[in-house]
């Protein structure tokens, strides 16, 4: 599929969630959220996972899950790193896998 066509097809991924955060560049796409209490974090991220999940069923795409991961943007604290440790976001009951950075639009994070 041609890149203008295939932009097109996936123009409108940005509805399926009015929580998520969605940057789409090429055929790459970042998906951001945030919350200050990381269990409701958690919550979130897989509620709104499943309905992005939806999406790409409804359209007939499929997404690979092993180039899929995420980073987890939180202050240091002793207190908190139990909760992030156990940090799990899953897509489709497949567990995302949690990196330390990632590369976005050519920038190491």
């Amino acid at each position: 599929m041609g890149s203008l066509l295939f932009l097109i097809y996936i123009n409108d991924i940005v509805n399926a969630s009015k929580f998520l955060h969605l940057i789409l560049f090429a055929d790459d796409t970042n998906i951001f959220l945030h919350h200050s209490d990381l269990n409701i974090l958690q919550s979130m991220s897989n509620v709104e996972l499943d309905k992005l999940s939806e999406w790409f069923k409804s359209n007939r795409l499929s997404l690979s899950i092993k180039k899929t991961n995420y980073i987890l943007f939180s202050p240091k604290s002793n207190c908190r790193q139990q909760l992030i440790n156990s940090f799990t976001i899953q897509i489709d009951g497949k567990t995302i896998d949690r990196v330390e950075n990632a590369r976005f639009l050519g920038v190491l994070y």
